[in-house]
């Protein structure tokens, strides 16, 4: 499947995953190419955040092969976790973290310069929450954090687990502009139930079941 210019691809060769004795995927084979915004769409349980995840890096594959462009997906691939940024469901992030230490510091692991996340800070209105740590935020504000620190970084691939929960609509007009100008120079994969939110950034739909069957 290729859309546009073809400077970055995710590739999954043979993937298969269990968890608990089910099985979640099984040799999963498929290609994303060019830029673009793709939701995976899927009942629950069926898999979408733990494929994700997967391209994250952050769960192996039982078998089979990811990668990005030609870096594969490995522990210790430091090029590969370059190319890949992640926003997950829920905030993993230490109760104790300020926003702007948390910020400050994906900056520091990403060698970014910290004005980069300034302009996301003033159109998400967290100014106010840069010295709020993460046990005293709404599960909103925490997630606004998230999207920043992956929106900010130039990473090509872009991971998005419901990416809309717990945003008021200010914030989500404000980041479907942002996805949508980002999507014109990055690959961005989102799991997203929200059927509105998926058009108003003109995502193509990326069916699991059809996947598993190939």
């Amino acid at each position: 499947m290729s859309h546009g210019n073809n400077t970055v691809s995710t590739r999954l060769e043979n993937v298969s995953k269990e968890f608990s004795e089910k099985t979640i995927f099984d040799t999963l084979n498929f290609t994303w190419q060019g830029f673009g915004i793709y939701s995976l769409i899927g009942e629950n349980g069926a898999g979408k955040s733990t494929l994700l995840g997967m391209i994250a890096g952050l769960l192996d594959c039982d078998l089979g092969k990811i990668f990005i462009n030609q870096q594969q997906c490995l522990l210790n691939n430091q090029e590969y976790k370059k190319l890949v940024t992640y926003v997950p469901d829920h905030s993993p992030i230490y109760d104790f973290m300020r926003g702007q230490e948390f910020l400050d510091l994906i900056c520091s692991i990403r060698k970014l310069n910290p004005d980069c996340y300034q302009i996301y800070i003033e159109k998400f209105k967290l100014d106010n929450f840069l010295n709020t740590t993460f046990a005293e935020m709404s599960f909103g504000t925490a997630k606004k954090f998230l999207l920043v620190s992956a929106l900010m970084t130039e990473a090509p691939i872009l991971l998005l687990d419901e990416p809309n929960n717990g945003l008021d609509q200010a914030t989500l007009q404000a980041f479907q502009q942002i996805l949508i100008q980002q999507s014109k120079t990055k690959l961005i994969l989102m799991s997203c139930h929200d059927q509105h939110f998926r058009d108003s950034v003109n995502a193509k739909s990326i069916r699991l079941d059809a996947l598993k069957t190939g």
